[in-house]
């Protein structure tokens, strides 16, 4: 049975870099000796290794706030442990339990790095969120000016001082961040924010001109910032206009348009960067996104959740957390993360989409399905909720009814968009299980001609045709195309895999199966092909391993049943 597509990661296919802070000594394997990180004097004490491992392995098993609980059990009795202060530290600002990481980075030892600037940031964080400015001050005073820390402790040190209401003070503490050269659009915007908090609206507004008649800025929070200035402070209208403005300027962008809508709802903006902990917040939202546009995903994630430590309702910065768990397959921490947004959210239907799909790939029908339940009672015509609940049926074998709903999807009275070559490939993909293979074909063609590059059609498609003994030339043609676009991609491989099989050149389908099996180990197909392409180059021991790992992998009934045969018989009752 053809068994070699994964459609969620072809819907997701569908749809300045810095250094990680997590870095190799963070994600170590625990000490292997009792005598290296858990030595005790006494043995009668209580030893931290049982809850050390308890939290390793619920970090692997992407269960965060279990493992962050099990470090808080390890750090209690084991304080002085280098290996377990470093590793609580990280998991519990990745948790988001911002203030136990601030406690136990006091626990790091002079001269340790092990926190980066993490280490330093976090507690600095902690005594800013809190109010405590001369302890912040203080930390300050010693930290070091390095790294991120070089513009991270001055901005921290300027807003603290104009919560205490001492502009001067605040101005001046950029001045060794400006002098270092290399932030000086950084330390303008600061000002501009400065000058608005304390109330220098003349200041604040010939700033705020500057920044926003830049080419090329950096961010677009300086127009936001603007126009609320201009709302508060002069009109609406004058406010209303440079909103116009600046977005006839950014082609329609949609923060603007979100943040504008705010704005001259009376609202103001959603992170407010011309207020200390909204400033602070937006600096770190900034710096994390550099980390995603450079793929460290991991770092993105921690200084996320310092940025929604002082801001805890900014739903951009949760969704952009919740993608970043998604990348790193936390998919328990990204449902939660978007299950925190709230229903009136102008990201709710978004956050609700993408909690969805988390909750896909935990595997658990029934959150999944009470999630998608109450999403369509609050959206009933949502289009993303619908194509969930008809991906949903066909994931359970309920052909009829998700090609029912696909169906409906098509026919809707809307412009026909290039992504929906899903909806034809989707649906063929049903026909095709019902063995209705016209149908399957001709859904499939669509799909193709929607999108004549997208690898997912043009391997089933190609296979399929293969299978069936079809038009072996564009087959081939196609499956090889497919991989060309993606070389990893261990479906693909075995397909063009097949193809040299059955055209009897089995070393050149063993090195393709061979990388298909090493991409995706427990697919049974996948397992069963190379099988049958190690007996027919007379590899028989190791093709009687292959079938073997076919029965471990969870087969359909027909693949297990040949297997079964194979292994009693050999291939095609040949011992």
């Amino acid at each position: 049975m053809f068994n070699r597509y994964a459609l969620t990661a072809a819907l997701v296919a569908a749809l300045s870099s810095v250094a990680s802070q997590a870095d190799e000594r963070s994600l170590r394997p625990a000490p292997t000796s009792l005598n290296s990180a858990f030595h005790r004097d006494d043995p009668g004490l209580p030893t931290p290794f049982g809850a050390y491992i308890s939290a390793l392995l619920a970090q692997q098993q992407n269960q965060a706030d279990a493992s962050a609980d099990f470090y808080q059990e390890a750090v209690d009795t084991a304080s002085d442990s280098p290996a377990v202060v470093r590793r609580a530290f990280f998991q519990f600002v990745y948790s988001g339990r911002i203030a136990d990481a601030a406690s136990v980075a006091s626990q790091f030892a002079a001269g340790d790095e092990a926190g980066g600037d993490l280490g330093v940031l976090v507690p600095l964080v902690g005594h800013f969120a809190a109010g405590e400015w001369d302890a912040l001050h203080g930390k300050a005073a010693v930290a070091p000016r390095s790294g991120l820390s070089a513009f991270l402790v001055p901005i921290l040190e300027a807003w603290a001082h104009a919560a205490r209401g001492d502009g001067m003070a605040a101005q001046t503490a950029l001045d060794p961040l400006e002098a270092r050269g290399g932030f000086t659009a950084l330390v303008a915007e600061q000002r501009a924010y400065l000058a608005d908090f304390l109330g220098d609206r003349d200041t604040a507004r010939a700033s705020y001109q500057s920044l926003t008649d830049t080419d090329r800025p950096a961010t677009l929070q300086p127009y936001v910032q603007y126009a609320a200035l201009l709302a508060r402070t002069e009109s609406r209208s004058a406010a209303q206009a440079f909103l116009e403005t600046t977005m006839r300027r950014f082609g329609g962008n949609q923060f603007l348009a979100r943040e504008g809508q705010r704005i001259m709802a009376g609202r103001g903006p959603s992170l407010n960067a011309a207020h200390p902990m909204g400033a602070v917040a937006s600096i770190l939202y900034r710096l994390a996104s550099e980390f995603v546009r450079g793929n460290s995903r991991q770092a993105a994630v921690f200084y996320l959740r310092v940025a929604e430590y002082l801001q805890p309702q900014h739903d951009d910065i949760k969704v952009t957390l919740g993608a970043q768990f998604e990348e790193l397959d936390d998919y328990l921490s990204a449902a939660r993360t978007y299950g925190d947004i709230a229903t009136d959210s102008p990201l709710a239907s978004v956050a609700r989409q993408r909690r969805i799909s988390a909750l896909r790939q935990l595997e658990d029908k029934g959150l999944v399905m009470s999630a998608l339940d109450a999403a369509l009672d609050l959206e009933p015509e949502s289009f993303a909720h619908r194509l969930s609940h008809a991906d949903i049926l066909r994931e359970e074998g309920a052909y009829e009814k998700a090609v029912a709903v696909y169906s409906d999807l098509i026919a809707e009275d809307r412009p026909k968009r290039k992504s929906d070559w899903y909806l034809y490939f989707a649906r063929g993909v049903c026909f095709d299980q019902m063995d209705d293979w016209g149908k399957a074909e001709a859904d499939m063609l669509t799909a193709l001609g929607l999108s004549p590059d997208e690898p997912t059609t043009l391997n089933y498609l190609g296979y399929s045709w293969i299978d069936r003994d079809m038009n072996h030339a564009r087959a081939t043609e196609m499956i090889e195309k497919a991989l060309a676009a993606r070389p990893d991609d261990g479906f693909i491989n075995d397909s063009l895999g097949w193809v040299h099989y059955l055209q009897g050149d089995y070393g050149s389908a063993i090195e393709y199966l061979e990388l298909a099996v090493s991409l995706e180990p427990t697919d049974a197909v996948i397992n069963d092909h190379l099988g049958d392409a190690y007996w027919q180059a007379g590899r028989r021991v190791e093709a009687r391993y292959q079938w073997r790992q076919v029965l471990q992998s969870n087969p359909e009934d027909d693949v297990r049943t040949a297997a079964l045969e194979k292994l009693r018989r050999g291939l095609n009752g040949k011992s």
